[in-house]
C-alpha cells in the first residue's frame, strides 16, 4: 500500500515556535482526500472504514503516550509516537495533520523537544481531534 510522503523540511538548529504549528480549530480546517486513500487501498471502503475507526480509537492512546514520553523527556519514544501519528494520518492523506507530525518528528530525531513543549503537542492534538471529527463527519466509521 502507498502513503503520501510528508515534504521534507529544512532541519534548522532552533526549535520551532508556536506560530510553527497553528493548528486546525475545526473540523472543516483538515483536508481529507477520501478519493487518494481509496485509490491507495484499491477502493475498499470497508478497508478505509476499518482504519478510519482504528484511527478513532488508536490515535487518542498515542497522543497520550507522546505526552508522556515529551514529560519523561524520552526523544526516542517522542520521534516513534509522532512517526505512528503521521503514518496514520497519512493514510487519510490529512496533509496538515501529517505537516505538524513530519516537522515534529523531525526535531525529536535531532534530540529536541522545545517545539513539543512550546505548543507542538497541543497543536498536533487539535489536527488530530479535527480529523476525527472529520471521519465522523464523513461515515468514515463504525
Amino acid at each position: 500500500m502507498a502513503y503520501p510522503m510528508a515534504e521534507r523540511h529544512g532541519t534548522s538548529q532552533h526549535s520551532l515556535g508556536e506560530e510553527d504549528f497553528v493548528g486546525p480549530e475545526s473540523s472543516e480546517s483538515v483536508h481529507i482526500d477520501e478519493r487518494a486513500a481509496l485509490a491507495a487501498l484499491d477502493g475498499q471502503k470497508d478497508l478505509l472504514c476499518e482504519l478510519a475507526s482504528m484511527f478513532c480509537e488508536d490515535s487518542p492512546q498515542l497522543l497520550t503516550e507522546l505526552q508522556a514520553a515529551v514529560a519523561e523527556g524520552d526523544t526516542a519514544k517522542v520521534r516513534r509516537s509522532t512517526h505512528s501519528l503521521k503514518g496514520l494520518a497519512a493514510t487519510f492523506y490529512a496533509q496538515p495533520t501529517v505537516d505538524i507530525a513530519q516537522r515534529l518528528e523531525l526535531e525529536a530525531a535531532e534530540g529536541r523537544l522545545q517545539s513539543f513543549i512550546d505548543g507542538g503537542v497541543d497543536s498536533l492534538g487539535r489536527s488530530i481531534e479535527s480529523l476525527i471529527g472529520q471521519l465522523k463527519a464523513r461515515g468514515l466509521t463504525r
